[in-house]
């Protein structure tokens, strides 16, 4: 994320900036096979979680969540570069009240499916997460 994004993301055009994150979601879970989401997860993944509209929010996350259970590898990317980033930005929405129970649960269950088919792997990303809370919610939801 460059200096740029950053003031704009922080900027007085927070609200369309995450309501446009939210529709960015929801194109990639609907895009046209022709639409190349490599190029487009980058670019997205750092606004997750959305923080300023419940609603967006929501649906944000389960709209990645739909993509992973969809095809996490093609998520994660080459060589897995987006885990780290995926794996913290469920941790930061896990259990959140804009969350919601169900999108949570299915976070839940993927981390969980993570664990069991290539823990070391979780075990690396958790380690590499930022903050000490998330590591703990990675964790969290990997034995819950």
């Amino acid at each position: 994320m460059t200096a740029g994004t950053l003031l704009h993301r922080y900027s007085a055009n927070i609200w369309a900036s995450e309501a446009a994150a939210a529709a960015l979601g929801r194109f990639l879970v609907h895009r046209p096979s022709s639409c190349d989401a490599a190029a487009v997860l980058p670019a997205w993944l750092p606004w997750l979680p959305l923080r300023h509209s419940e609603d967006d929010a929501k649906v944000a996350m389960a709209s990645l969540c739909k993509l992973l259970e969809a095809d996490s590898a093609a998520v994660f990317g080459e060589g897995s570069a987006n885990y780290p980033a995926v794996l913290g930005a469920m941790a930061a929405a896990y259990e959140a009240e804009a969350t919601g129970e169900e999108v949570s649960a299915r976070m839940r269950s993927l981390v969980q499916g993570w664990a069991a088919s290539n823990g070391e792997m979780l075990k690396q990303c958790v380690a590499v997460l930022p903050q000490e809370h998330l590591k703990e919610k990675a964790q969290k939801m990997a034995t819950a």
